[in-house]
């Protein structure tokens, strides 16, 4: 009773106190065994950490949809906000002006604006489009890794890895949102996934480095075809609408 006011009835609950207050505040931002904790444990080891979400604990780790949608979402909140990103669609705006004017104004058709309208599109939302894209891609990583994971097992590895890949890019877009470095950003980023990627694919899968390289590559052109398929219906529907 030393931890309770003197005149309360015996079901009050204890005081309140500072490792309470750093308990739940972890809890409301999922970080006690949460996204970090997660984020973590990939990095450091993934396969240990997709071993036990799959066969001993699902509770220990974020649920893997979870964890990649949170770092989608908060990523394409960054890069929406990025001061950077602005100047950098200007300039792609201008080349694009440069590019399809003269063929615009010879087809005497709308080619340039929705085609600007779907690219910043993409380059906006690339990661959701990844996002739906992961039943495509574990279906890959089914067929072409020998080890014995099911396809729903190959989808919570890859929204795992996948997720760890996003969340990096968030927080280095974080790092540079003051800067105006996000064409520099456009081009370590998509290095920074691939290595990543591959390192994590090759932890998880345990294949050999030029196998695992060679996946990686064969799935990140997979969605850069289809990424850019998507753009293209995009700039389409753009047209006509």
């Amino acid at each position: 009773m030393e931890n309770r006011l003197p005149g309360l009835p015996e079901n009050q609950l204890p005081r309140l106190t500072v490792k309470e207050i750093q308990n739940e505040t972890l809890r409301f931002f999922n970080l006690e065994k949460g996204l970090l904790f997660t984020f973590v444990a990939l990095l450091k080891r993934p396969n240990d950490t997709i071993d036990i979400y799959l066969n001993v604990d699902r509770r220990r780790f974020s649920n893997p949809l979870q964890y990649i949608l949170i770092g989608v979402a908060l990523y394409t909140v960054i890069i929406s906000v990025h001061p950077s990103f602005i100047n950098t669609m200007e300039n792609l705006r201008a080349t694009n002006e440069k590019t399809y004017k003269p063929l615009e104004e010879k087809l005497n058709f709308p080619i340039m604006e929705p085609f600007n309208r779907a690219q910043e599109a993409y380059l906006s939302y690339q990661n959701i489009f990844y996002l739906i894209l992961i039943p495509i891609v574990s279906f890959i990583t089914m067929i072409l890794f020998v080890k014995n994971y099911n396809y729903a097992e190959n989808l919570a590895i890859n929204a795992f890895i996948f997720g760890t890949s996003t969340w990096l890019s968030f927080v280095l877009s974080t790092m540079t949102v003051f800067l105006d470095h996000f064409s520099i950003m456009m081009v370590a980023v998509p290095i920074i996934s691939f290595v990543v990627i591959g390192y994590l694919y090759h932890k998880v899968f345990q294949e050999s480095w030029l196998k695992t390289i060679g996946v990686t590559m064969i799935v990140l052109m997979v969605l850069m075809l289809l990424s850019l398929i998507i753009q293209f219906g995009m700039t389409l529907l753009f047209m006509f609408t």
